[in-house]
């Protein structure tokens, strides 16, 4: 009996095998190893992104493109369509808010071209009044994740903010990553983002002449052009905006004298302009020169300086309030160093609003404010502005050594009327930020100027 066993054990230790082979072969309902094609038009799939207040039709949707990629970088689908719904409301801002959606499923329900698009992971990349850049518009194509998100937008073509308003399509962009598959009740929903902040200046003015803004230009903000600007968002982790290597500052000028935006003290007038977004360093400013012209005077410059946050991130919305007055603030530094101590400081000033003074020893530094009323030539006496002067750290001098630099700290000189502060030779930096209100003719105006001491 034991020698029949021994001979019909590996018999059926065999068919349990066979067995067993034929169990894990066995197809079960809705379970297969391999990728499925989706069902795109099944999945509830749209674009949109909204507009708030009073809008022109370059801030809308006039046409979009999709490219859908997997996560090897296939790009198996390029889409273009130019229709979407519009739906205005105002249910619980004063404001109106317009929304402007399209289904992307009906694409795939209408267009039957064939697309091949399998579950997993995707990656959707979407746009808007621009073309899809050459690197991804190719259905079959491959571009890594990577290389699309260090994508410019000049590879979008000629796109610029200071010009936008009279092109008439500001570009949108935005990607999402997402897994796919046929389960039921899908949605994907991919808001699109303006890739250029909007700035609203208000106008309105104290002075009983009219005066006609001519013209603008904004300071230290990212250049049109080259490879300033991602195509898509970029952010660090506190919502910072990124930006490409050697991204390029400077100052954009805006011509304003096409739309006749002269101020009274009856009529104010409101002007918006559109700004590549722009890293303001923390506790920075952005400043801004308006080219004015008095009704019976010729143009004068004045200069602006607004405190923001965080920078001027794309799609922004900034509200500037300006009251144009005559008030002109320049302030004047004279350094004296002692017997035998070098020349005098090197003043210079960029692009006005920011001074720079340079010097190799220690002396003294007087700071004459020098704020007049232009209209009628005379000096701005303290009952009706109020000056503040903060000294703080610059560079790397900290503001806990900034005292350092002084053998004798800033103080006013009631019987000249200026201010004064000593040097030691201390090398080092310090920033002296002098803020004027002023409050002649009943209103208040806040004038500010920097000035960086740099000892070398």
């Amino acid at each position: 009996m034991k020698s029949m066993l021994q001979k019909i054990t590996p018999f059926l230790f065999a068919a349990m095998l066979l067995l067993l082979a034929g169990c894990e072969n066995t197809d079960e309902p809705g379970r297969t190893s391999e990728p499925q094609l989706l069902d795109m038009n099944a999945i509830n799939f749209n674009i949109n992104t909204r507009a708030t207040g009073n809008y022109p039709d370059c801030e809308l949707i006039q046409d979009w493109s999709l490219v859908i990629a997997d996560d090897k970088g296939k790009i198996e689908a390029v889409l273009h369509r130019s229709d979407f719904t519009t739906t205005v409301s105002a249910p619980f801002e004063a404001e109106t808010v317009t929304t402007q959606e399209s289904s992307v499923s009906d694409y795939f329900d209408k267009d039957k071209e064939g697309y091949n698009i399998y579950e997993g992971p995707k990656y959707i990349y979407a746009f808007a009044n621009m073309d899809v850049p050459a690197e991804m518009a190719t259905k079959d194509s491959y571009i890594s994740h990577a290389a699309a998100m260090a994508l410019t937008l000049s590879s979008g073509g000629n796109i610029n903010a200071s010009t936008i308003a009279t092109s008439g399509r500001i570009p949108m962009t935005n990607v999402i990553e997402v897994v796919l598959d046929n389960s039921p009740n899908q949605h994907i929903n991919i808001p699109l983002i303006r890739t250029f902040a909007k700035v609203e200046f208000t106008f309105a003015t104290l002075t009983e002449t009219p005066v006609t803004v001519h013209q603008l230009t904004m300071n230290n903000v990212t250049l049109d052009g080259k490879s300033n600007i991602y195509m898509f968002p970029h952010t660090d982790s506190y919502g910072f905006p990124l930006f490409p290597a050697g991204k390029e500052e400077g100052h954009p000028v805006y011509d304003l004298s096409p739309y006749r935006l002269t101020v009274t003290t009856t009529q104010k007038q409101t002007h918006a302009i559109y700004v590549n977004e722009s890293d303001i360093p923390y506790s920075e400013t952005i400043g801004f020169t308006l080219l004015t012209q008095r009704a019976d005077k010729e143009t004068t410059e004045v200069r602006y300086a607004l405190s923001v946050a965080e920078g001027l991130k794309r799609n922004d919305f900034l509200k500037i309030p300006v009251t144009l007055s005559d008030f002109e603030f320049n302030p004047r530094i004279d350094f004296y160093p002692p017997i035998g101590g070098y020349g005098q400081a090197e003043v210079t000033s960029d692009p006005g609003e920011v001074f720079f003074v340079k010097v190799t020893s220690g002396g003294q530094i007087i700071l004459r404010p020098q704020l007049y009323d232009a209209s009628t030539s005379t000096v701005i006496d303290d009952n009706d502005a109020l000056l503040s002067i903060e000294i703080t750290g610059a560079g790397s001098t900290t503001d806990a050594q900034v005292g350092s630099l002084f053998s004798e700290p800033l103080y006013y000189n009631t019987l000249d009327g200026w201010w004064t502060a000593t040097l030691n030779g201390t090398p080092g930096r310090a920033l002296f930020t002098l803020t004027y209100v002023v409050t002649k003719y009943g209103g208040t105006i806040t004038l500010q100027r920097k000035i960086y001491v740099i000892v070398e």
